[in-house]
């Protein structure tokens, strides 16, 4: 009979632990300022239609601010919609860490084929979208 009551207790003060630990983490993360952004362009190596000033120049413009920003403040899917807004973007990634850093992993879109005419110039990429050039690297596909 006292195992029973003693394993039940031991049962409601975990729960209890359970419960205190996650109100007292979520209370210290919604009060988290963010320090840093740190933008992480994955596939790098093979193109090069975005970069990380670029990410964090849209940002910018659109006036987002990431640092010195409460995590309960800032709004994830718009930075990742906004991100997106680049043409050279496939997809993003948003979130945070414990330590203040807001990531932003950026995949971007790989062209196929270059059109060219008289009054227009892009490319087509992978998924048969439309890709606007870029000022700064020129893709070695197929015109």
């Amino acid at each position: 009979m006292w195992r029973k009551i003693l394993n039940i207790g031991s049962w409601v003060l975990l729960a209890a632990y359970l419960g205190f630990s996650l109100w007292l983490t979520d209370q210290r993360m919604n009060s988290l300022t963010f320090h840093r952004v740190k933008v992480d362009i994955v596939d790098s190596l093979e193109n090069h239609f975005v970069s990380p000033a670029e990410v964090t120049e849209i940002l910018a413009k659109k006036g987002i601010r990431t640092t010195g920003n409460k995590l309960e403040d800032l709004n994830r899917d718009q930075v990742k919609s906004t991100v997106k807004m680049l043409s050279g973007v496939k997809d993003a990634l948003v979130y945070s860490t414990p330590d203040g850093t807001l990531y932003i992993m950026v995949w971007q879109r790989t062209p196929v084929m270059r059109f060219v005419n008289p009054y227009a110039s892009y490319y087509i990429d992978t998924e048969g979208q439309e890709m606007a050039l870029s000022e700064h690297y020129s893709a070695q596909v197929m015109m």
